[in-house]
């Protein structure tokens, strides 16, 4: 049912289905992960913990597919779940054998905020299985801070106070929330690469972005871009003043087996 739901979204431009739990197959989500880099010297800094789900004949389907089903239907805290546990046991693993360890990132939709224990729970797993939590990055859109700002200042908050580092999601896409970052616990704006070179595209908005990077570099946050495709690409942003990119450029998000043992 699940795949018919998706090929029905693909198809319809009508609101979206729902589907029923039972549907859900943990057992079909498929994680993958991609680096972050730092282009003056090309190391790795970090990684985002992704996920796909398995559809009709083992194909990989897309999180922009599943992902809103899956919100509309009220279960994504599900899947955020599956990828947390997944990803603390494997990390816990990596340290077992001696691998290096940098942050990795995960991405949370607003539902697992107000999912009873959800925070609580991935705290106490961490803890259990040894994991540092500086390195544990949890990703949010802006948007979903923006539709429940003082519920979600307090969330973030908490996760702040407890060690966790916090990453604004697709920053200028949808709301901006910039006027608010003086009160929210940031460490890191994730800026996608067609926001940053729209602005770019012209002298006054490239300086724009130049002050409005260069701002959140004083105040202490990280700046990442997403979506950088080629060396164009990874020139202007890093014009702009972005210190670390996350890109097809340098790999596409890999296999968990695959990246441990490219870049540990």
């Amino acid at each position: 049912m699940f795949e018919r739901l998706l090929k029905k979204k693909q198809t319809e431009a009508e609101p979206r289905p729902k589907f029923v739990m039972p549907d859900f197959d943990e057992q079909k989500i498929i994680i993958e992960i991609q680096p972050i880099i730092c282009p003056s010297d090309g190391a790795v800094v970090g990684a985002e913990a992704l996920s796909r789900y398995l559809g009709e004949g083992d194909r990989m389907i897309e999180p922009l597919l599943f992902v809103p089903i899956l919100e509309s239907a009220s279960v994504i805290s599900e899947l955020d779940a599956v990828v947390v546990r997944r990803m603390i046991a494997q990390m816990k693993k990596w340290r077992e054998q001696g691998k290096k360890m940098f942050p990795m990132s995960f991405n949370f939709s607003r539902a697992d905020f107000s999912e009873k224990g959800f925070l609580e729970n991935m705290d106490a797993l961490l803890q259990e299985n040894g994991i540092e939590k500086e390195l544990v990055t949890i990703e949010v859109r802006e948007s979903a801070v923006a539709d429940s700002y003082e519920f979600m200042q307090k969330r973030l908050t908490w996760l702040h106070e407890q060690g966790y580092r916090i990453a604004i999601d697709d920053f200028g896409r949808e709301d901006n929330l910039i006027f608010f970052f003086g009160d929210l616990p940031i460490d890191i704006v994730k800026f996608d690469r067609a926001v940053l070179m729209d602005a770019m595209h012209t002298e006054k908005g490239g300086r724009i972005m130049l002050h409005l990077i260069a701002g959140l570099k004083e105040a202490g946050m990280t700046v990442i871009c997403e979506g950088v495709e080629d060396r164009e690409q990874e020139q202007i942003v890093m014009d702009a003043g972005c210190e670390q990119i996350q890109g097809f450029l340098y790999d596409k998000p890999l296999g968990v087996w695959e990246f441990g043992q490219k870049y540990l």
